[in-house]
């Protein structure tokens, strides 16, 4: 089924410690009572799942290279190849897809990379290309990362507006992914 032609590489090792790793991030999360720190601590733990799904398909010799190729394009790729039903996993993101775009857009948020870049996510989304939906959205919630990691923090209602469903995305995709993963 592998559409793009590309030998992804699994690390076999990084794959025997993902259940478990999943596991207890998940954990850590739920006992979280206070709802804003939760929806971050919810987005920042599926970002780190994500990524450490990520480096299961890495080959070893790129895992120094920068993170956003795998994070965006590689993932995405991976996932054009190898999820069998990707319309049913957008639209079981949909409507958190669909919140943050929202969110993004009334509220006038740039989500832009270092160098400018803006996906587009509410636009694109829209379209019926699911290659292009998947790459605004991908892209979004990597840039999203960037500035929880790199930028400031506010714990205000906007910011739990926007994390909120970026979160729940990201949690579906993550269990899509690992769904893949048995199947090797």
């Amino acid at each position: 089924m592998n559409k793009n032609n590309i030998n992804y590489e699994f690390d076999y090792i990084a794959y025997s410690y993902v259940k478990g790793f999943v596991k207890r991030w998940r954990n850590k999360v739920k006992s979280n009572k206070d709802e804003k720190i939760y929806v971050f601590d919810k987005f920042i733990a599926e970002y780190i799942i994500y990524s450490s799904l990520v480096n299961v398909i890495k080959p070893a010799k790129m895992k120094a290279n920068h993170d956003f190729e795998f994070c965006t394009n590689q993932m995405r790729k991976y996932m054009l190849d190898n999820v069998v039903n990707l319309e049913i996993l957008l639209t079981e993101i949909d409507s958190f897809v669909k919140d943050l775009g929202k969110i993004i857009k009334e509220q006038n948020y740039t989500v832009i990379s270092n160098k400018g870049n803006d996906p587009l996510l509410f636009e694109k989304w829209e379209s019926t290309n699911t290659d292009e939906r998947l790459k605004a959205l991908l892209e979004t919630l990597y840039y999203l990362r960037c500035n929880i990691y790199h930028g400031a923090k506010e714990f205000s209602n906007n910011q739990v507006a926007l994390l909120s469903p970026a979160g729940k995305a990201l949690e579906v995709i993550n269990n899509t992914i690992l769904s893949t993963f048995r199947e090797c």
